[in-house]
């Protein structure tokens, strides 16, 4: 019964990981072509405030 429940923890945990890991490449890949079409930094700020908030939430 424990080692279920060290299993379960690692998974979640690892999954909450690979997430987190998925969130900030898609907002570096979200800047990266928001300055090269020459958006304001306005935007880009907002958009890694919004993610850093749904990073913090998820954990």
């Amino acid at each position: 019964m424990v080692l279920q429940v060290i299993v379960t923890t690692t998974v979640v945990v690892a999954v909450i990981a690979v997430m987190e890991v998925v969130a900030v490449l898609t907002v570096v890949v979200i800047v990266t072509k928001e300055v090269e079409e020459g958006k304001d930094l306005e935007v880009m700020i907002i958009l890694v405030i919004m993610m850093s908030t749904l990073l913090l939430m998820a954990n």
